[in-house]
């Protein structure tokens, strides 16, 4: 048997993303009897970043979720948050964090996987972005931080500190009601004692 004529098989097929890291194994056997002889290759696809994740953590609560364009973050003035941005991609890319939209020349703030924002105030509040970039292409997920003001604190004093009050409050308003009473009986007594009195002089006379 010729070169020419060495028997072959041809495997065509697109490799997609998760595809990336399998094997492919070509097993070639003369006939029944004889020993197989195979050869496995590990396939390494490339492809862009997909899936891009942003992990939200504050208020010791870890929520992870895609955030998509229109997505709102309302978060209390004083409190810390740290983001995480995930991406799925071939080679892996790299990450950076801006203030405002990538499309549009925003600021730069990190170039780290992970955003800390120790203190939100109002100078944080508008719109973030996370970019994930590699040689094949980049994707980026845009969401807006709203900074929530604290309600003042409550000056009214709670059960707690009000203690007795409103017990010493009840009795004083019972005992007054009592005292008036008898102070309307006693005024009765004497006006009915003293008027009848002259009344039924009067009539026997």
């Amino acid at each position: 048997m010729t070169p020419q004529m060495l028997p072959y098989s041809v495997l065509t097929f697109t490799p997609r993303p998760r595809d990336h890291g399998t094997n492919l194994t070509c097993q070639v056997q003369r006939d029944k009897h004889s020993v197989a002889m195979e050869r496995t290759v590990r396939l390494n696809v490339l492809y862009a970043p997909q899936n891009l994740t942003i992990g939200i953590s504050f208020r010791n609560i870890t929520a992870f979720k895609i955030l998509q364009t229109t997505s709102s973050l309302p978060i209390l003035e004083g409190e810390a948050v740290r983001l995480l941005c995930v991406s799925d991609s071939n080679p892996p890319a790299e990450m950076s964090w801006f203030q405002g939209s990538p499309a549009l020349n925003a600021t730069l703030i990190s170039s780290t996987t992970t955003l800390e924002l120790p203190r939100v105030g109002t100078a944080e509040e508008g719109e973030f972005s996370c970019q994930a970039r590699n040689p094949l292409g980049s994707q980026h997920v845009s969401f807006s931080l709203s900074v929530q003001r604290s309600p003042p604190p409550c000056s009214c004093m709670t059960e707690e500190q009000q203690g007795s009050w409103p017990l010493v409050l009840t009795l004083i308003r019972g005992a007054l009601m009592g005292a008036g009473f008898l102070l309307t009986y006693g005024l009765t007594w004497l006006y009915y004692s003293r008027c009848g009195g002259h009344q039924r002089k009067r009539t026997t006379s």
